[in-house]
């Protein structure tokens, strides 16, 4: 197959980056590289669900941090380095919930547990506490003006503008996330990354701990995975597998009262004339006419659903696509941050909502990440996360064997079952077949994983419900792929397995979300 050079994934993983700039001695390209870093921590944010902490409260930053009523510009931007810092982020179909990721698009290169945060704060005259993470101070005034909120410049003796918020850095500890997760939901916080607002599996354990136990030394009690390692995130993306099966079932019930088979796969059949040839698709005995299909099928997906990167709403511009803007630092792009979603967001099971600023109009434009397979095609907008989920269960509704495969490194596809092997579909780029796309990306693989439940009408499953796949796509050696791990064999075998039993429990008690409505 022929080596490509991503046009379109990102990384944010350093070692990536390098490879992708050595790569090149065009200094255009290499400025595309440096605009992809930017969109990295976007297009795999959407899908793995991070839930809310249920007891939700408001406390007061801590004394002993460093605190500077008036920063300027200059000296709270946060480097480029903490810029490109980013944690997975995917979605969920709670109105509680938010995915932090990549988001699905669903990525998960790791924030470092030890990771400062630095925190904007600015209190209005009438006492209301807004803040921003991990923000450039002018990046925050652009979210308070978005929010109608008046914010007096002072300046200086030296006619010099200054920011006139709070400023000071801070380790993430549980009351702080507690304050964030507050202020997160009065629409009141402006973050670059959704993963510091999460509360995994991990967090609650060591909660439970930590009443248990007063002895700080059961703190370090090495039962307790690592907050946000793959313990977390695998219990993470099979919740998000049970989301979207639970939205499945509400199209399947909508369609039901209409007297239709099913929402989807009606309006597939108004839009997709070869409809009936993709439900026939395990009937062909010839291999290459079922991926001569798909790959049609593909490639009208990809010009259905474009890849979202900042397009403003308003005047049609977008940053990165700017060629006035392809010299300049990916950093000052229109993207501003992650806030939380509106009502009419929810109701599409939006986890969280990119807010942009547009550098031509300076109108801004909202991004909801959208959970809802309707909504997203209603929408038709979006990235890996919704597209991925949304050719998983276009292909459920077809009545075909099919599988959600999450890659850690920063994205997430679909599987087909035909001819008696999975087969690798990628919406995104209109890929069939093609496992070594994403290693001649210079992609270093860490984690793919396999998502699958029986189809509509079958109770058991032939196939395991959770599967490492990562050598397959991928001709680096198992014992190379080992070492990017953090977790052994033997811990990685063990998370899948207790992931795994607690999936087929979901499936027995909600048996309604396989079984024909």
């Amino acid at each position: 197959m022929q080596q490509q050079h991503p046009n379109r994934r990102y990384f944010s993983d350093d070692k990536n980056i390098k490879f992708l700039l050595q790569a090149s001695n065009d200094k255009q390209q290499q400025s595309h590289v440096q605009h992809r870093l930017l969109w990295g921590w976007l297009c795999h944010h959407a899908s793995t669900r991070l839930l809310l902490s249920p007891n939700e409260t408001t406390t007061a930053a801590p004394s002993s941090v460093t605190q500077n009523p008036s920063v300027h510009l200059q000296l709270n931007a946060p480097s480029q380095q903490q810029q490109q810092a980013t944690a997975s982020e995917t979605t969920s179909s709670s109105s509680t919930s938010i995915s932090a990721t990549n988001q699905n698009d669903n990525t998960l290169p790791h924030q470092p547990a030890n990771k400062t945060i630095q925190v904007l704060k600015y209190i209005h005259t009438n006492g209301t506490v807004y803040q921003a993470l991990n923000t450039p101070p002018d990046k925050f005034q652009a979210f308070l003006k978005y929010l109608g909120v008046h914010v007096p410049i002072p300046t200086n003796n030296n006619i010099q503008k200054e920011h006139p918020f709070q400023h000071y850095q801070v380790n993430a500890t549980q009351e702080l996330r507690d304050e964030w997760r507050a202020l997160w939901k009065q629409e009141r916080l402006l973050t670059d990354r959704t993963e510091l607002l999460a509360v995994y599996p991990s967090d609650q354990k060591r909660n439970t701990l930590n009443h248990d136990n007063k002895s700080k030394d059961r703190l370090s009690d090495k039962s307790i995975p690592k907050r946000g390692g793959f313990s977390d995130h695998l219990y993470l993306y099979t919740e998000r597998l049970l989301a979207i099966l639970r939205d499945e079932y509400t199209l399947h019930k909508q369609a039901h009262h209409s007297n239709e088979e099913s929402w989807l796969l009606s309006w597939l059949q108004q839009h997709y004339e070869r409809t009936q040839q993709l439900r026939q698709l395990s009937t062909m005995s010839n291999t290459t006419e079922q991926l001569g299909e798909l790959k049609r099928f593909l490639e009208w997906f990809r010009i259905q659903f474009p890849y979202y990167y900042d397009r403003c709403a308003s005047c049609g511009a977008s940053y990165k696509e700017d060629s006035a803007t392809q010299e300049s630092d990916p950093l000052q792009a229109s993207f501003l941050g992650y806030i939380h979603p509106s009502s009419n967001e929810l109701s599409g099971k939006a986890s969280r909502t990119e807010l942009y600023h547009c550098h031509v109009c300076r109108q801004f434009t909202r991004f909801p990440r959208y959970n809802s397979a309707r909504h997203v095609v209603e929408a038709r907008q979006g990235r890996c996360g919704e597209y991925s989920v949304l050719l998983f269960t276009v292909l459920r509704a077809l009545g075909q064997e099919a599988r959600w495969v999450v890659d850690w490194a920063d994205h997430v596809w679909a599987e087909i079952r035909l001819q008696g092997r999975w087969i690798h579909l990628d919406p995104c780029e209109a890929a069939v077949d093609e496992n070594a796309i994403y290693q001649g990306w210079g992609k270093q693989q860490t984690y793919i994983l396999a998502f699958y439940a029986p189809p509509r009408g079958f109770t058991t499953s032939d196939y395991p419900l959770i599967q490492d796949i990562t050598n397959e796509y991928t001709t680096d050696a198992w014992s190379v792929i080992q070492k990017r791990r953090d977790e052994s064999e033997a811990e990685v075998r063990q998370a899948i397995q207790e992931a795994t039993e607690k999936l087929k429990e979901q499936l027995t008690s909600q048996s309604y979300l396989i079984e024909h409505v």
